[in-house]
């Protein structure tokens, strides 16, 4: 019985040394094991850092790359200081053409008004002249009426008193109508009773003379004034006739005048036109340039957006992969432990 107890306890201790040693042996494998996982673990961690530090600076190149796109996309609207002098010139130009087609009104204005006013006066001559003229000739036939009168014709009745009843102007011419004086077949004669009139003895005294019973002298007298009257009609005439010719000179200057202005403002008007069609182009032009620059920095950030969005996938990916490797190696590790 002690001898089996002795075996017994004798088995215990080697079975206890063995599991000591064992133990041992094992607590050897963990910490190897520990120090293989911690190693690789600072590996993967390396890598991961590695590859985390690789992937900031590419970040931030890619931000900084989108951000410029940014600021040129919310910049693009606004005109570039050589752009404003070029469309600033044209309006300039522009603004200058105003200025003097503004300058030019006022003398055009006065041209329309000269010609206006000049016309009035020419108008006002013509009545002149049409009143003087009626005049004229009005004096005209007077005169030619009293040289009728002082040269009858031959075998008038005043023709005939003229030579055979001196004086008659005084006698028969106060009642004589005058209408008979023109007549040519009255067959005039004289008879011894001289103081009467088929009878009648009258006080002609009371009676004035008619114009047509007008002594001679006095008949020539008024052909001298008439005369005077006429001539002085003619100067008259003369002067309206010189100062007409004169306002149509200066009418036919001031219309030229006038269409020259009205050529210059309309040049001006035309090249403002032109200037204005320019700028309009111009401005058109810039804002197609601005819409394709703005639709390409669209594409460029859009393009930007994508390559920022990758690479964040990539980088992402690849810490994920990293990340996975190293547990699975870790796992292995302790599992062939």
């Amino acid at each position: 019985m002690s001898n089996v107890r002795l075996k017994a306890s004798q088995h215990r201790e080697k079975l206890n040394a063995e599991i000591q040693r064992l133990s041992l042996q094992v607590s050897h494998i963990e910490r190897e094991t520990a120090q293989i996982i911690d190693g690789l673990k600072e590996k993967f961690k390396a890598q991961a850092d590695a590859c985390k530090e690789k992937r900031t600076p590419g970040e931030l190149d890619l931000h900084t790359a989108l951000n410029e796109l940014k600021f040129k996309k919310n910049n693009i609207g606004s005109r570039t200081a050589e752009e404003v002098t070029r469309l600033e010139s044209i309006q300039h130009q522009i603004d200058e053409l105003d200025d003097k087609i503004y300058e030019s009104a006022p003398h055009l204005e006065a041209l329309v008004s000269r010609i206006e006013s000049l016309y009035k006066q020419k108008g006002a001559r013509i009545d002149a002249r049409k009143a003087l003229t009626h005049r004229y000739d009005s004096l005209l036939k007077k005169r030619e009426s009293l040289q009728r009168k002082i040269e009858p014709d031959e075998n008038s009745l005043p023709s005939y008193l003229n030579e055979q009843y001196q004086g008659w102007e005084h006698t028969l011419g106060k009642v004589m109508r005058p209408e008979l004086l023109d007549r040519k077949n009255l067959k005039p004669s004289i008879d011894d009773n001289t103081a009467t009139l088929f009878g009648l003895s009258l006080d002609l005294e009371a009676i004035e003379l008619t114009d047509e019973a007008q002594s001679v002298n006095v008949m020539r007298q008024l052909e001298a004034e008439l005369t005077k009257d006429i001539a002085s009609i003619v100067d008259q005439l003369d002067e309206v006739e010189k100062a007409i010719k004169k306002l149509d000179a200066d009418i036919q200057t001031s219309i030229t005048e006038k269409r020259q202005c009205e050529h210059r403002i309309d040049e001006l008007k035309a090249t403002q036109k032109s200037f204005k069609l320019n700028l309009k182009q111009e401005r058109a032009a810039i804002d197609s340039e601005k819409e394709k620059q703005r639709e390409a920095i669209h594409r460029d950030l859009e393009s930007a957006k994508k390559q920022l969005d990758d690479y964040k996938a990539k980088t992402t990916e690849l810490l994920k992969e990293i990340s996975e490797q190293s547990f699975s190696v870790c796992m292995e590790c302790k599992v062939s432990q």
